[in-house]
């Protein structure tokens, strides 16, 4: 033993392994080192990239999660600019703040990318260097 202790909250090592063998089964793409394949279309693609480097923005922003690690903010943020541009000005195009069916595109398309490969497999093909 190593001297870490862990909070199953009440499970069991056995219980953890069938949940984990459950989510393999559920989720198998994440689970692969293939690139993730983005939707061609130009503004699905950068919702969904949108979607997941927010994600993972808050992450690394997490106080959870320890000592947010800059440079790792910095890739993201990289990353992030060019797409919140793009969606920044399609909004404007719009004439309207669209935030509403942006989010709900938005939270539709983070589901999706569930299929598409692990999050910073998404990530990466969104742009992100060094994930």
């Amino acid at each position: 033993m190593s001297g870490i202790e862990v909070d199953l909250m009440g499970e069991t090592v056995a219980d953890a392994k069938a949940v984990a063998r459950a989510c393999e089964r559920r989720f198998p793409r994440p689970l692969t080192v293939e690139p993730a394949q983005l939707p061609k279309e130009p503004f699905a693609r950068d919702i969904l990239c949108l979607s997941v480097l927010s994600m993972l923005k808050g992450v690394a922003q997490a106080p959870a999660w320890g000592q947010p690690d800059p440079a790792w903010r910095d890739r993201i943020a990289a990353a992030l600019a060019p797409v919140t541009a793009r969606v920044d000005d399609w909004s404007a195009k719009q004439n309207r703040n669209g935030a509403d069916d942006l989010s709900a595109l938005s939270d539709r398309l983070l589901a999706a990318s569930l299929d598409l490969g692990e999050p910073l497999a998404v990530a990466r093909a969104c742009g992100l260097k060094g994930g």
